[in-house]
């Protein structure tokens, strides 16, 4: 991670145009790996980096609560995160980097349909449902990449997730 060092302060003294080019190249793999803006162009992905909020999580943190009202989807960069069963207990599978949920809730302003906690030490990114909206607003193209996602990755008669474990 850091190693003691204030990446932000360091980061602040550079120009703005400087900077904007910093946090693009550190999230260009995040963003590559999220179908929803895989493809974008470097202006799309500027934008996008300077929306995310980074996010630590230590093992066993709540990430999210199934029923809990959604307002951001998460991505994995560093650590995995554990999908719970109905039982709050059983781990339905592990999230690693690069994966991605709340994407549906967010997108639709839902509840959250699992829980997810942090398994190991976890650096995530958080996309809030404002950013999300102003992102698909602005930019049309990354509504066809979100319906492509949601086709792939969910059964849409019911919108249940198709849950694999990547472990």
């Amino acid at each position: 991670m850091t190693k003691g060092i204030d990446e932000d302060a360091i980061i602040a003294e550079l120009p703005s145009t400087l900077q904007q080019q910093v946090k693009v190249f550190c999230a260009q793999n995040i963003i590559e790996h999220v179908p929803l803006f895989r493809g974008c162009d470097p202006g799309i992905s500027s934008i996008i980096m300077s929306l995310l909020d980074p996010r630590v999580y230590v093992p066993g943190d709540l990430i999210v609560r199934s029923g809990d009202p959604a307002d951001e989807m998460f991505i994995i960069d560093q650590g995995v995160c554990a999908v719970l069963g109905d039982d709050g207990c059983s781990t339905l599978c592990n999230l690693q980097p690069g994966a991605y949920f709340g994407e549906l809730a967010v997108l639709f302003q839902g509840r959250r349909t699992r829980t997810v906690i942090a398994a190991t030490h976890c650096y995530l990114y958080s996309l809030k449902h404002v950013a999300l909206q102003q992102i698909l607003k602005e930019h049309p193209a990354c509504v066809d990449n979100i319906v492509e996602d949601i086709v792939s990755r969910y059964d849409y008669a019911t919108l249940e997730p198709r849950l694999q474990s990547s472990e």
